[in-house]
């Protein structure tokens, strides 16, 4: 990561608008070690979302893939729910945030699925500020972790002065946790891993068409924005 903190106004727009009036603030990603200790959960964090976390990738090499179905009732109802949910309300994504760990030993994987989605000079730039986020926000869900997670990028505008703001930008869902895959009750990691992608990979629906009513309530930025 650069020791240079780059500068650039944050652009918010949504799908009906092409943007929306600017926020004149310069942002920047803070020290690694200080973002790896911020509890952003109890900050007061603005969310928005990368226009990157309405397209869905495929890779049978890794075993991942985010589309979703054309008929969201075969996952049952939390997708939906979920992805509605945040969009009225973006702030619940901060209900449960972690950083990413990119010394564990399945860090490659959100590597090659980061590079689908950032280019290469924005992930340099924002490496140590990657996050991890619990996408249920079923009220009645109090203890066990959904399969739906959410990763972004975390950033902080005008640092050491009396404006300064906390920022969370959505990059990509994985609504089957596929990216950090966990063993299950009669399923191995690798075994759940791969039963989970041949089931879900034929679907070809992306976030963009399928919620493209939902995310017209919510504000986006671009990927190369960070770096402007």
């Amino acid at each position: 990561m650069s020791n240079n903190n780059p500068k650039f106004n944050l652009k918010l727009f949504n799908q009906k608008a092409k943007r929306s009036p600017k926020i004149d603030a310069g942002i920047s990603l803070m020290n690694g070690h200080k973002n790896l200790s911020l509890e952003v959960h109890n900050a007061d964090a603005e969310v928005v979302f990368l226009e990157t976390c309405l397209d869905c990738q495929r890779d049978p090499i890794l075993y991942f893939s985010n589309f979703i179905p054309d008929e969201m009732f075969i996952m049952g109802n939390r997708i939906e729910a979920d992805i509605k949910a945040v969009c009225r309300k973006p702030q619940l994504i901060l209900k449960r945030t972690t950083p990413v760990d990119f010394h564990r030993s399945n860090s490659a994987r959100i590597m090659s699925v980061l590079h689908k989605y950032l280019p290469d000079n924005v992930l340099d730039e924002y490496h140590d500020g990657i996050r991890e986020a619990d996408m249920d926000n079923d009220p009645n869900q109090l203890t066990r972790r959904s399969a739906f997670r959410v990763f972004l990028v975390y950033a902080v505008s005008e640092p050491g002065t009396s404006k300064e703001k906390n920022w969370l930008a959505v990059i990509f869902f994985d609504p089957y946790h596929l990216i950090f895959p966990v063993k299950q009750l009669k399923q191995s990691t690798d075994e759940y891993l791969l039963a989970k992608y041949r089931e879900v990979a034929p679907y070809q629906q992306t976030f963009r068409k399928y919620f493209e009513e939902e995310f017209k309530q919510v504000s986006f930025i671009r990927a190369m924005d960070l770096l402007a």
